[in-house]
């Protein structure tokens, strides 16, 4: 039976989703989901390649396989996944951006200003066929503002300084397994913390704790403050340019922060449209889409 292998794939978790081409996209025994470690070229990405030999994909002339991921947005990057999926399943497969799945897992075929908040942050203008302007989204060293990572930064900065409820001081020290005096030597010095994907993970864990105390005076104002600073850098500015006045959203901090991002919209005379926070079913239903499509131009 032809099959649709579609992999959507972040840092730390890659979902793959397995559809029969030809039947009912919302019919959900007929969608096959499978969880996967994350991939990302520019990290440490051995216990994807290792789960990847356990899959069963077979080279047919009518299989297709899409895979959208972080850190694939050169043509080299891409080319050496392809190379992978070549050796490995004798197939070839077709390789976008993360940047671009959001972009079509929102829009579809419109067009129109959109926002990744997931682990890192981007925001990006959509034709309806591509990506032509982006702001933002250049890695933790440079500028992921609007993403986990550096609202993680503002609030072990908050805890360090002590200005978070005390319930919430105590589950980020757990959360570190270390008091406020000790971390910062311990943060810079551990060879598995500091610049390391797991130490990074552990800063950006730190806003799952936070949203349980969203009412609380000092974190609303912590992210008033984060998102107004992403709103005024980067959504703003691109808004601007293209004229318009509505956005779509997706990411992790999309859904659980979604009153306070709202909100801010408002002050600046924006409407939210839409929030998503995992686009690979979107992307499968773009790609029956256009794999419907095609077929009838064929015949």
């Amino acid at each position: 039976m032809t099959k649709l292998f579609l992999f959507e794939s972040g840092s730390t978790k890659t979902t793959l989703l397995v559809r029969s081409i030809g039947t009912e996209l919302r019919n959900s025994e007929k969608i096959h989901e499978i969880n996967l470690s994350g991939y990302n070229p520019n990290r440490n990405s051995l216990a994807f390649l290792e789960e990847l030999k356990n899959l069963e994909i077979f080279p047919t002339a009518e299989d297709e396989v899409c895979f959208y991921g972080s850190g694939l947005a050169s043509s080299q990057r891409k080319d050496e996944l392809k190379a992978v999926f070549r050796a490995q399943f004798h197939i070839e497969i077709a390789v976008f951006d993360d940047i671009l799945g959001a972009a079509r897992a929102l829009f579809k075929k419109e067009s129109g200003v959109f926002a990744i908040m997931g682990t890192g942050g981007v925001v990006g203008y959509y034709n309806g066929e591509c990506v032509t302007t982006r702001r933002g989204g250049y890695g933790y060293l440079i500028d992921d503002l609007g993403g986990a990572y550096e609202l993680g930064k503002r609030v072990v900065s908050a805890w360090l300084n002590g200005d978070l409820p005390q319930a919430l001081q105590n589950e980020i020290e757990s959360l570190f397994d270390t008091d406020r005096d000790s971390f910062t030597s311990i943060y810079y010095n551990d060879p598995h913390l500091g610049a390391r994907p797991e130490g990074l993970k552990k800063v950006a864990d730190t806003v799952k704790l936070i949203a349980a105390y969203q009412e609380t005076e000092a974190v609303n104002f912590l992210l008033e403050n984060y998102f107004t600073t992403f709103f005024k850098q980067h959504i703003i500015k691109l808004c601007e340019n293209k004229g318009v006045k509505e956005l779509k959203i997706c990411g992790s901090l999309a859904e659980v922060f979604h009153e306070s991002i709202q909100k801010i919209a408002a002050n600046f005379g924006l409407i939210i449209k839409e929030k998503l926070r995992y686009p690979a079913l979107n992307l499968l239903d773009y790609h029956l889409n256009e794999i419907s499509l095609r077929k009838k131009k064929e015949n």
